[in-house]
């Protein structure tokens, strides 16, 4: 009898923790971006000569905090493996990662250099997508 409960307690366990990991899969998507690599300071004024000035973002971001500032809506994902992106501080990348939405964060997977020549149409795309949510707000 002893062994039945104790077969029977690990199944309830086994079974709950694969409900748990399937659960914590649905929160994130895979998702393709590209944006700038920054400190989360720079990224909230979106002040873009700072976004893009790898010295500055690397003396604001001290604590090696980096934030990915999606360039097709200007949204702001906290990074979760700052590691990750190492050398990439203040550029123009693309990435792919695990996006969370709730927490707002992106667990990145690769990042590649973006050609620079097509960041300031990036950036017009981006200013129009921040000023249609303002307006939506309103």
């Amino acid at each position: 009898m002893k062994k039945i409960s104790a077969i029977t307690l690990v199944l309830c366990l086994v079974f709950a923790v694969g409900m748990y990991a399937h659960d914590s899969d649905k929160e994130r998507k895979e998702v393709k971006a590209h944006g700038f690599i920054t400190d989360p300071m720079c990224a909230k004024s979106g002040d873009k000569a700072k976004m893009g000035n790898a010295a500055c973002v690397k003396s604001c971001a001290k604590d090696g905090h980096y934030v990915f500032v999606n360039m097709e809506d200007g949204k702001i994902w906290m990074i979760e493996n700052n590691d990750s992106v190492k050398g990439h501080e203040g550029h123009h990348v693309s990435i792919t990662g695990h996006l969370n939405d709730d927490k707002g964060s992106v667990h990145i997977m690769t990042v590649a250099m973006m050609d620079e020549s097509a960041a300031p149409k990036k950036m017009e795309k981006m200013e129009k997508a921040k000023e249609k949510e303002k307006e939506k707000s309103k």
